[in-house]
This record gives structure tokens, sequence and C-alpha cells, in this order.
């Protein structure tokens, strides 16, 4: 369910719902045209949908921005749900998403971004994995930096370089989830 308040948080109205919709820390953003943007963290089994909602208009009313149809069976393009949605400070009405995880799509983790209001993604990887399992990004104005979430690896701190596209790992073999 996604609630609007329009008197500073004395009151709230539902004005959305999604029938998967779940959320976490960065499940929300808003870019500096004014686009809010909530990502559902879906935990649904078998063949399922995740949605990246959008609104135009200060949440009052929301449409989907994109959505994948899920087979539940590991195959190309499945991931479980959408980690993490969060506006570029950098990049002018850019967001990045977090996908991945899951027993059988463990192998389907990716990061990627739009620049089209959620319409389409360019992924950091053609061979998603747990590399790109991250709950956050950290943005500086050359690079992106994320720790991996992925328990049944060693675990990393990655650096993304915004103009060669050069993925470079700079702590490995961490214990433990990195956030």
């Amino acid at each position: 369910f996604i609630y609007r308040s329009t008197d500073g948080g004395k009151t709230f109205t539902q004005v959305h719902t999604s029938p998967q919709m779940g959320a976490t820390r960065r499940s929300m953003c808003q870019t500096a045209n004014g686009d809010i943007f909530v990502a559902d963290y879906s935990t649904t089994s078998g063949t399922y949908t995740s949605i990246l909602h959008r609104s135009d208009d200060d949440g009052a009313t929301w449409s989907t921005a994109r959505q994948w149809t899920n087979s539940g069976d590991g195959s190309s393009n499945d991931f479980r749900h959408i980690h993490f949605v969060v506006a570029d400070p950098f990049v002018t009405n850019r967001i990045w998403l977090g996908v991945g995880d899951g027993a059988i799509l463990a192998s389907q983790s990716n990061i990627g971004y739009s620049d089209d209001r959620g319409a389409n993604f360019t992924w950091l990887s053609s061979t998603p994995g747990q590399t790109f399992r991250s709950v956050d990004l950290l943005f500086t104005s050359d690079a992106l930096w994320w720790g991996m979430d992925a328990p049944a690896e060693a675990q990393k701190i990655i650096r993304y370089d915004r103009t060669t596209g050069q993925i470079t790992t700079f702590l490995d073999n961490a214990v433990g989830s990195l956030y």
C-alpha cells in the first residue's frame, strides 16, 4: 500500500496498492523533476510480477513505470525482487535499481539505471551474479560503490567507474553482508 499525507503527516490516505508490494529502506526515491518512484519488494513464490511504480503529481496518483513478470524457475532475466530504487545525485533524473536473489535465482542479481523515467534500464553486467547483489549504492561524481549482500559468498566492496564502466573490487573476502 502507498499512503499520502497532505497535512504534514497528521493524517494519511491510501492512494495506491499493488498485489505484491513490500518495501525496504531504499524502496522509494524522488528525482529532480518531481517523479516519485516506489519499488516492490516481492516475497512471493512461483510466477510473480515485480513492479516499479511512478507518480508525477506529488503522490496523488500512481502508474506502472516498468514491470517484470518472473517465472520463478530461474530462467533468463528472472529476479526475485527489487532491492532498491535510488535517485542519482550527479545525473539529473537518473534512477538506479538493484534486483536479485532467491535460492533458485541467486545468479540473477544486477544493478541498472534508467534515464527515461523507469521505462528502460541499462544493466551494469550482461552476466548477473552475486557481485551485484546489494541493498544500496554510495555515489561519488566519478563512481558508484556498493557492498555485497550475498551471505553464501565472500563479501566484497565494489566500485563502478562512471567514465570507463570498469568494475573493481576494493575489499575481498570480508565476513558477513556489507551494507
